[in-house]
C-alpha cells in the first residue's frame, strides 16, 4: 500500500520577537558579523526585521528628543 504525502497547510509557529530585537540591536551597534549574522539572515523573515528596525529607530529618536526636552527645560529654570 502506497502512502500519499500530506501537504501541511498549517503555518509554522510564529517566532518570538526576541530574535528580531537581538538582531536589530546587534546591527545598530555594528558588532555582529560572520556566522551569527548569516544565521540571522537565513532564519529571520525580512518584513518583521525591517519593521522591528523602524520601531527601534523611532524609539531611539523619541528618547533623544525627550532627553533634549528635559535638558532644555532644566537649563531655562
Amino acid at each position: 500500500m502506497v502512502e500519499t504525502a500530506r501537504m501541511e497547510t498549517e503555518r509554522p509557529d510564529r517566532q518570538s520577537v526576541l530574535p528580531y530585537l537581538q538582531a536589530v540591536a546587534w546591527s545598530f551597534l555594528g558588532i555582529r558579523r560572520g556566522a551569527r549574522a548569516r544565521d540571522d539572515m537565513s532564519r529571520l523573515r525580512p518584513l518583521p526585521l525591517v519593521l522591528t528596525g523602524l520601531v527601534l529607530a523611532a524609539a531611539f529618536v523619541g528618547l533623544l528628543l525627550a532627553v533634549a526636552h528635559f535638558a532644555a527645560a532644566g537649563a531655562s529654570a
